[in-house]
């Protein structure tokens, strides 16, 4: 690991930024431009983690040249959830705000944060996201789940302009994750068997709402992201068996039993024979398995299932 700045904060930051990066450094130069006209100051750290290390980026950070951001390499495994875990397990905040590395957040985002952070509006255990655009007016916010077709989701409930305060949500897209560093710690980050993209959508969600926690969204916070061609492919093999690691974590053992046949179904569109889809689920749920989080999650306080009672009990959108 190397860091461009060494210079001492002192006293931890409010909040560390995670920027996860692979490739495409003028679209890192501005969302960190982007950071800095939307309030953005030495009140926090910036963690640009490359996980394709390269001068070109190394370069885009040095030209930001403040004291508050720092360079990490982290090309061990490629994929977006090592280099976010790896600078999660560097943040030196309070608070924890993962980012893309292709977004801009909406100009006043830090003063409507800070003043949210100070007043405690965000209750101990929650993970709280942001409503997003793609470029158009419209503001989404909550996914509708699809549980039963791919266990994932899709942007699909909109953020009513004249909404304030935060509301619950069952889980929505990772471009944006805020939640405090000590709760990122105790439901144990991401999964280390995750690799290239796609899958994982809603696993942190879930875990957050299995330990006991929730999931938020505020419309007071809106960003703009950028779904445009990136440096990478995502392979459908690789996203099944992420969905295969994620599901067996946050479902339990059942999760082939209950999800397996539709995942199947899902993904033999693609060309991908059975035989391949099986193994590729078996290999997922094997790697889960294979990590702590199966045992541990075993204890938390809510069921997969008492989740999905909770969401609809309360109306929750999902």
């Amino acid at each position: 690991m190397s860091a461009l700045s060494s210079v001492d904060i002192g006293l931890s930051p409010l909040v560390s930024i995670v920027i996860a990066v692979r490739g495409k450094p003028n679209e890192l130069w501005f969302t960190l431009q982007g950071l800095v006209y939307a309030g953005f100051n030495e009140d926090v750290e910036v963690l640009v983690v490359d996980n394709d290390p390269s001068e070109d980026v190394r370069l885009v950070c040095d030209y930001f040249s403040r004291p508050w951001l720092r360079y990490l390499e982290a090309g061990d495994v490629k994929g977006v959830n090592y280099p976010r875990e790896v600078g999660a397990r560097h943040a030196r905040g309070v608070w924890l705000l993962i980012l893309d590395s292709h977004v801009l957040l909406k100009p006043g985002t830090w003063d409507v944060l800070r003043e949210r952070i100070q007043q405690g509006i965000y209750p101990s255990g929650s993970l709280v996201h942001f409503g997003v655009s793609f470029g158009s007016p419209h503001v989404w916010g909550a996914y509708r789940l699809t549980l039963d077709q791919n266990f994932w989701g899709t942007w699909h409930h909109l953020v009513d302009p004249g909404w304030t305060q935060p509301y619950p949500i069952a889980a929505t897209g990772n471009w944006s994750i805020l939640t405090r560093c000590e709760d990122w710690r105790a439901i144990g980050g991401l999964n280390p068997e995750f690799r290239g993209y796609g899958g994982d959508e809603i696993y942190l969600q879930l875990k957050y709402w299995r330990f006991g926690g929730q999931v938020l969204l505020d419309p007071a916070l809106v960003g703009s992201h950028w779904s445009g061609p990136r440096a990478y492919r995502v392979e459908g093999l690789e996203l099944l068996i992420n969905t295969a690691i994620a599901g067996r974590v946050v479902v339990g053992p059942s999760f082939l039993d209950r999800y397996g046949q539709s995942l199947a179904a899902h993904f033999s569109v693609g060309g991908y024979s059975q035989a391949a889809i099986a193994q590729a689920l078996q290999d997922g749920v094997s790697k889960a398995e294979q990590s702590p989080e199966c045992s541990q999650i075993q204890d938390w306080p809510r069921s997969f299932d008492d989740v999905l009672t909770l969401w609809d009990q309360r109306s929750i959108p999902s």
